[in-house]
């Protein structure tokens, strides 16, 4: 083609001249607009939660504050600096943006996570928790100024008071609808120390059915001790069972235990008839006493 003619020129200025149809440069402002929100809407939410400032130690405090200046030098000021042209919207810009947004929610939310999961433990552990156990008073030490019948009386009173703890245990155990797995924990607990109580209280118990000087009070005395002992046995088999009973151990269970908490409360009965003779009444319960006592007896034989 020669280019020296009208029309030559005119095709070379054509194809010289700029497009009219070339396309416009593309921006991305709502991409450093959307990351410059979401780092700072996700830094006031983790800044005012409890959970997650109350979960962090002094020391972790402190790295969350280097780390906070990091956080907005990367993740806040470089789209800031796109957005006000001092730095051009560049591929490696974007990618560097979307990046460190990214590693940013990361660390937030697995920080935020991890405090709501520990602060959700601790409650469920508090909730699942048994309540606290309340003090079981020692074993009495009757003191050498007291009558033979009021150290007597000091010790038995004791004794008294952790067999019918036993009852108390054995009723809750054994109810129809099973007990709560903390009201569980709590009755094992309470029982556990009762019986160390009683083991305690076995030589104070013994020097009385060897050296008491009424007949009466070191028969039933021993007779008491013996079944205040099976009573702690059953109870404490009862509460060992890892599993609630069902109604058929549940009957046989409360027929055994009758017969021996019968035993008990008669014994009971017979060893203050017999500590109090002056009142005039102490023949029924010693009888009544052995009545019963055989019967126990003739049941588990």
């Amino acid at each position: 083609m020669n280019f020296t003619t009208p029309h030559g020129q005119a095709v070379l200025a054509a194809h010289l001249a700029p497009s009219a149809t070339a396309p416009a440069e593309v921006t991305h402002t709502s991409l450093y607009e959307i990351a410059v929100t979401v780092v700072i809407a996700v830094l006031v939410v983790l800044y005012f939660d409890e959970k997650v400032r109350g979960a962090m130690t002094p020391r972790q405090r402190g790295y969350a504050i280097g780390w906070l200046g990091g956080i907005l030098a990367i993740g806040i000021f470089t789209p800031v600096l796109v957005l006000a042209g001092f730095v051009p919207d560049t591929r490696g810009a974007r990618e560097f943006t979307v990046l460190a947004v990214a590693l940013f929610l990361l660390g937030a939310f697995g920080t935020a996570i991890s405090a709501w999961g520990r602060e959700d433990g601790r409650r469920l552990r508090e909730a699942q928790a048994p309540p606290p156990v309340p003090p079981v008073p020692p074993v009495p030490v009757p003191s050498p100024h007291l009558s033979e019948r009021e150290r007597a009386a000091e010790v038995l009173g004791y004794a008294f008071t952790a067999v019918a703890f036993c009852a108390t245990t054995l009723t809750v155990l054994t109810r129809p609808e099973p007990p709560p797995a903390a009201e569980r924990a709590l009755a094992r607990e309470l029982l556990r120390q009762w019986a160390a109580r009683w083991a305690g209280l076995g030589p104070a118990l013994a020097a009385i059915v060897v050296g008491y000087p009424s007949p009466q009070v070191r028969e039933h005395v021993k007779a008491f001790m013996e079944a205040g002992g099976r009573v702690l046995l059953i109870t404490a088999k009862t509460a060992a069972s890892g599993s609630p009973l069902d109604g058929e151990e549940r009957d046989q269970l409360a027929a055994s235990a009758d017969g021996e908490f019968e035993a008990v409360a008669a014994e009971q009965a017979a060893i203050i008839a017999a500590l109090h003779p002056e009142d005039g009444n102490g023949a029924h319960p010693p009888a009544r006493a052995r009545r019963v006592r055989t019967a126990a007896r003739g049941d588990r034989t």
